[in-house]
């Protein structure tokens, strides 16, 4: 690989510098000065430490390499988390284990686990995984401190622990990976959220501005209204697209895999339902719009409360859900207050007459305030990732720190 003996020897030294000669790390160093060399770059001792960054660089861009080439990064990254918690003394982990720890979707870890295989990371056998090296697992162990989400390391550190000591039970709170499974064939939230937005779609069109019932709630014909499009119903259109789609993924994704009674489990569906006859609401009369997606949420906040007051879960998840709740509840009551004031004003001075246009810059500027707010927590809260880092919290049995409780 380098025509150089003396920049060879150097990078040698460079690498046992710590003390020792490990052939893993020799090759993977190996490997990617051969890799450089076939894309052209010119392989010298000034290169390998200015661009490189050493012996450590070039560890360091291997993995990197391997990570991002991965089908889902980080994904790869709590999955190699699991793996070398126990750095030295690292074992098989069961397949089973990994999604019951992880709380992803079990093609992509599947996905995930098949290229670390084939890039002879991890060791697979009778489908349990071992990583390959000691070296990996201290390495991995120490990368993921650095890289992963600390609220995911911490979820997958404290099961995979629970595991190790013997303590870990079933979850009280989250239901587990048959039953997940089981539930992600469910369409309840699916369906309804897409039949509304079918509704949704036609009410947009100029041709079905009929739906409006009442005319002193109806809105005028606004600048962006042509013969296809209700323009005045566009901001309340992708105001309500959004905060449907954050409320169909928080039931699919969270509030259909906790464990709940006759009561919580027809609440969860209630927040869906509620959801969509708000939006229909706002169909037939415009101006409760903001007053709709004011319920919408205080409803959401409140199925956050009850769960959040269940006396089995653990406090760091309970201290979690009811700041949720407690933020959301606050918010929310705000909105409907201004939703009200502005029926009320609708209703005294007819504002759809008298100030058109003042309306529908209103009605635009808080359709895109919410929509933020909305697309905003939906990244924190209903996307794979915020699902996944919430479960894993929730799903933290609530138990006794005495070691008297481990048998081992």
């Amino acid at each position: 690989m380098l025509d150089d003996r003396q920049a060879a020897n150097q990078i040698f030294g460079d690498i046992v510098a710590g003390g020792g000669v490990l052939p893993l790390e020799v090759q993977i160093v190996g490997s990617v000065i051969e890799s450089e060399r076939n894309s052209g770059e010119r392989i010298g001792l000034d290169w390998f430490e200015s661009e490189l960054g050493g012996a450590r660089g070039a560890i360091d861009k291997f993995f990197s390499n391997l990570l991002s080439s991965s089908p889902n990064r980080r994904v790869a990254l709590k999955v190699l988390c699991a793996l070398s918690f126990r750095t030295q003394f690292r074992h098989r982990e069961p397949l089973a284990d990994l999604l019951e720890v992880l709380f992803e979707d079990e093609k992509t870890v599947k996905a995930v686990l098949r290229h670390l295989s084939e890039h002879n990371v991890v060791v697979e056998q009778n489908s349990s995984y071992q990583l390959a090296h000691d070296y990996l697992a201290i390495y991995f162990n120490r990368l993921t401190a650095l890289e992963l989400d600390p609220h995911d390391r911490e979820n997958i550190l404290y099961s995979m622990d629970n595991r190790v000591l013997g303590a870990s039970t079933p979850s009280t709170v989250i239901k587990n990976r048959k039953e997940r499974e089981a539930n992600a064939t469910s369409k309840y939230a699916r369906i309804l959220v897409f039949a509304l937005l079918g509704m949704m779609v036609i009410r947009l069109l100029w041709a079905a501005n009929w739906w409006v019932l009442n005319s002193r709630f109806g809105m005028v014909r606004s600048l962006l209204a042509n013969e296809l499009v209700d323009g005045n119903y566009l901001p309340i259109f992708v105001v309500h697209l959004v905060w449907a789609w954050y409320v169909m993924l928080y039931y699919e994704r969270v509030l259909a895999f906790v464990k709940q009674g006759a009561f919580g489990q027809l609440f969860s569906k209630f927040v869906v339902a509620n959801m969509c006859l708000c939006v229909l609401a706002a169909m037939f009369f415009p101006a409760v719009w903001i007053l709709s997606i004011g319920w919408g949420g205080f409803i959401v906040g409140l199925q956050a409360f009850i769960i959040g007051k269940r006396k089995d879960l653990n406090l760091a998840a309970k201290r979690r859900l009811l700041e949720y709740a407690g933020t959301t509840v606050f918010n929310t009551i705000i909105i409907i207050a201004m939703g009200c004031l502005v029926i009320a004003g609708i209703a005294s001075y007819d504002l759809f007459v008298t100030a058109p246009t003042w309306v529908y810059f209103g009605s635009s500027t808080m359709s895109f305030v919410l929509t933020f707010v909305g697309l905003l927590l939906g990244r924190w809260h209903v996307t794979a990732e915020g699902a996944s880092r919430l479960l894993g919290l929730l799903s933290r049995q609530q138990t006794t720190l005495s070691l008297r409780a481990f048998p081992h």
